[in-house]
């Protein structure tokens, strides 16, 4: 479990190395920016927002490793990994052409996770596992949402918010 952290750490910090970025704050805050995406590890040079494995949001820092759909969080000294419903490889949700959208509900903010493959043409068979990001910690949903869409897709407002109602936080 020790040794599990110290590998998070670890790849966490390469990620600020990579990037020339500073580490974040005491309290949280990266780059003062609330959800940007970043260019991840494995392509340094590459645009920011063109390989969307790492997001900024409320101050935590999100690292999605798409081969084995593990997410790992980052606030301040507080480091969580949390190995997600969805088969790999899986990706940030982006509209065509954009960064990942974050939708801001009554929960929190929102982000979606996506694994697809190809099913009967012109289809996908994709499954969809939201984020919820309140108050510096990162709840998972409980349940993963299986569509026949093709990635990339701008999913509407309502996924969203149903995320936000469906996650792995006790008190709900």
């Amino acid at each position: 479990m020790v040794l599990r952290h110290l590998t998070a750490l670890a790849g966490v910090l390469t990620l600020y190395a990579c990037h020339g970025e500073a580490t974040p704050s005491a309290s949280g805050a990266v780059d003062g920016e609330e959800a940007v995406a970043h260019a991840g590890p494995f392509a340094p040079g590459v645009e920011p927002g063109s390989h969307p494995e790492e997001l900024a949001i409320g101050g935590v820092r999100l690292h999605l490793d798409p081969d084995s759909c593990t997410l790992t969080s980052l606030r301040a000294e507080q480091i969580r990994s949390h190995r997600l419903a969805l088969a790999p490889p899986c990706h940030f949700s982006a509209p065509p052409g954009a960064a990942p959208r974050v939708v801001p509900t009554d929960a929190g903010d929102v982000v979606i996770v996506e694994s697809s493959r190809p099913s009967a043409a012109p289809d996908c068979d994709t499954g969809l596992q939201g984020l919820v990001v309140r108050a510096g910690e990162v709840r998972p949903a409980s349940e993963v949402q299986e569509v026949t869409a093709c990635p990339p897709y701008e999913w509407d407002d309502i996924m969203y918010h149903a995320f936000a109602f469906d996650t792995t936080d006790p008190a709900r």
